[in-house]
């Protein structure tokens, strides 16, 4: 796997984010951030993932396949939007993930991943709400995922 550490760097400075901070909205420590960013490290599809999420960006951009104009054509918009509404989102996204990955292959997650990716972001909103209504209706706690 090869991946462009620098633009993960680059998205976290852009968005005036420290390690310490972006590693408490995806999830993943800061020091593992550091590595990553110096390339010491190579990431988990999972990280690959969370910083796709949250930064909405796809993950061939990520691994420097792509350029992604639209990424940086929306960007005062995204420094814009409160940490806790991107927090809230980033904790369903990864709850949500979490769950397909147990329902489906490897290959069957990764299509409905790219599907998802390509939604817009009031699309991708509903349907973590209508998927959060479906794992409590089949008894599954979702509240403990759902910040108040």
């Amino acid at each position: 796997m090869s991946f462009c550490s620098e633009l993960l760097k680059e998205l976290r400075l852009e968005h005036g984010l420290t390690q310490k901070e972006l590693s408490k909205e995806i999830g993943i420590t800061a020091s593992a951030i550091g590595f990553l960013e110096n390339g010491q490290r190579e990431p988990m599809a999972s990280t690959l993932l969370a910083y796709a999420n949250y930064f909405d960006v796809s993950i061939d951009y990520l691994m420097g396949r792509e350029d992604d104009t639209a990424y940086h054509q929306n960007l005062p918009e995204k420094k814009e939007a409160p940490i806790a509404e991107r927090s809230r989102l980033s904790e369903l996204q990864k709850n949500y993930i979490n769950e397909f990955k147990a329902l489906f292959s490897e290959e069957t997650f990764w299509k409905y991943t790219k599907i998802y990716r390509a939604m817009d972001r009031d699309t991708r909103i509903f349907i973590l709400g209508y998927i959060c209504s479906y794992l409590q209706s089949v008894g599954m706690n979702v509240d403990v995922y759902l910040k108040k």
